[in-house]
């Protein structure tokens, strides 16, 4: 007798992933196809009369699970609907619909990522997540609840890539990223994620796809270079100046239009030659360009529209650039100090005034981390040129106005 799992569910009207429908399943029950008829049966393979059931699956909220997850008669399978009808008790058993039907979640942290969607309570303990949200806010001190964001999202892909799925059907559930802001930003912040979750990292200039004209052997040559990092959880490909793209007064538009069809391939692909990207998180950046005119083009649009999370992340305001200077022990300033303690033997002290006018210039400046960067380093060149000459074992950093000691 080849039996199947049919399930009735509820849809929630949410999405996860790729905007996949999530359900909350109501019952399960193994069964027989017959006729295309679905005739539930119980231990001893007699007529079930579960209520839920008696419409012969005609229900419309009635489904056969996908055969990827159909059991075979030599596992226990009453055992394993005792399982999942535990969890119906608990509001702990969805599915979700694929391109290959509908399949169960069997993945703890998706469970968790949906009820935490629907607003259903969660585990009041630290989770993973938040140890790994935490360490990296220790180096990162601006633009919270956007870091959280790329963050949660890059996680996600993280765990569904250890979850065990299918590879199609990771492919469904993850999310790729596209991000509006400094780019320059945007990289720290991801280099930092990446390196929190052990990931491997790899960014170029999406017009550096122009090298080769094969479009093919463009996307192998990126996803070859992406696993040279050799990470075993996963990578993040970065390609930065997704706005380009649409500008025909730097590239011919035949070379943008290739370049334009390798990504949309590479964003729809589950494989690069040998290569699978289930544990692959692409994230494409625009440069403080709006989202919206990239969908004027046509071809744009249609690769828009293939990333899952789309956000926007607001230029630094003064106070963001201070921090970035200050306040975790990887920030600039602190990577100064630590250059003139090794290899000058010198301590590098810094006032408020100092970092007030070195962010101010910045912020004038208004080239987001790029900008900061060359404003303090041009400061401290001065410094180090002159530093032998000062005869001391202290230099104080204090405004241009000021002389230092």
């Amino acid at each position: 007798m080849n039996l199947e799992i049919g399930i009735i569910v509820e849809d929630f009207g949410i999405e996860i992933g790729n905007r996949k429908k999530v359900f909350e399943v109501k019952d399960i029950c193994l069964g027989t196809i017959k006729n295309k008829y679905f005739t539930p049966v119980t231990g001893n393979y007699v007529y079930d009369e579960l209520a839920l059931f008696k419409k012969n699956f005609e229900d419309e909220q009635a489904y056969i699970l996908n055969g990827n997850q159909i059991l075979d008669e030599n596992d226990n399978l009453f055992e394993y609907i005792d399982e999942i009808r535990k969890k119906i008790e608990d509001n702990e058993c969805f599915a979700v619909c694929t391109r290959n039907g509908l399949e169960l979640v069997e993945d703890e942290y998706l469970v968790e990522t949906i009820k935490e969607e629907l607003g259903l309570e969660v585990e009041d303990e630290e989770s993973e997540f938040d140890e790994y949200y935490n360490s990296v806010k220790k180096i990162i001190n601006v633009k919270d609840k956007e870091v959280r964001e790329i963050l949660k999202i890059v996680y996600k892909n993280y765990k569904l890539s250890k979850s065990g799925l299918y590879d199609e059907q990771i492919m469904d559930l993850k999310d790729n990223i596209l991000i509006n802001g400094d780019n320059e930003l945007l990289e720290w912040i991801l280099a930092i994620v990446a390196n929190e979750l052990g990931m491997g990292i790899y960014s170029l200039e999406i017009t550096s796809m122009l090298s080769n004209i094969d479009n093919e052997k463009n996307i192998i040559d990126v996803i070859e270079n992406l696993h040279e990092e050799g990470s075993s959880n996963g990578y993040i490909l970065v390609l930065k100046n997704l706005e380009k793209l649409v500008d025909l007064s730097l590239y011919p538009k035949d070379d943008l239009v290739k370049i334009q069809e390798a990504l949309n391939h590479l964003l729809k692909a589950h494989y690069v030659g040998d290569y699978s990207l289930q544990d692959v998180t692409i994230v494409c950046l625009t440069n403080n360009y709006d989202i919206k005119s990239l969908k004027v083009n046509n071809s744009m649009n249609k690769i828009v529209s293939q990333f899952g999370t789309v956000l926007s992340i607001d230029k630094l305001n003064k106070e963001e650039y201070k921090s970035i200077l200050t306040l975790s022990e990887e920030s600039l300033l602190n990577t100064y100090k630590e250059f003139f303690e090794d290899d000058l033997c010198v301590e590098l002290v810094s006032t408020n005034a100092f970092i007030e006018e070195i962010s101010e210039e910045a912020y004038k400046l208004d080239r987001g981390l790029t900008g900061l960067k060359l404003v303090l380093r041009n400061r401290i060149n001065e410094i180090i040129m002159n530093a032998y000459s000062y005869d001391c074992d202290k230099i104080t950093l204090k405004p241009v106005k000021q002389k230092i000691k």
